[in-house]
């Protein structure tokens, strides 16, 4: 996908394949590149529909209008609604749900 992700995304996704789901957060984690919908379709759809940057990646299915979005610049993620925080996001204005990939894992397992 052409991006540089934290060593904690990297071991997370070589050591487990998606999709999962967990019951903390409303959103099933996609795996990177497995299964029909993934991160990377999911990521080339918001960046072609979205004008998402390069950096982001979509780790979520669509829930309740919503996906997870990591950062891959700053290792943050955020829930990111598509009725105002998309725009919010791409400006830099949306405050991060967990300020690394790492406290998002820690959070929900």
């Amino acid at each position: 996908m052409g991006v540089n992700v934290s060593d904690t995304f990297q071991e997370f996704y070589i050591q487990y394949a998606g999709p999962f789901w967990e019951e903390n957060v409303p959103f099933e984690l996609l795996d990177i590149a497995d299964e029909e919908n993934n991160i990377e379709s999911y990521t080339l759809i918001s960046r072609k529909e979205h004008g998402f940057p390069k950096q982001y990646l979509v780790l979520s299915e669509m829930s309740a209008n919503a996906v997870l979005v990591l950062d891959t610049v700053m290792d943050k993620v955020y829930i990111v609604n598509f009725e105002g925080e998309d725009e919010l996001l791409l400006k830099g204005k949306l405050k991060e749900t967990w300020s690394s990939f790492f406290d998002f894992l820690n959070f929900n397992c």
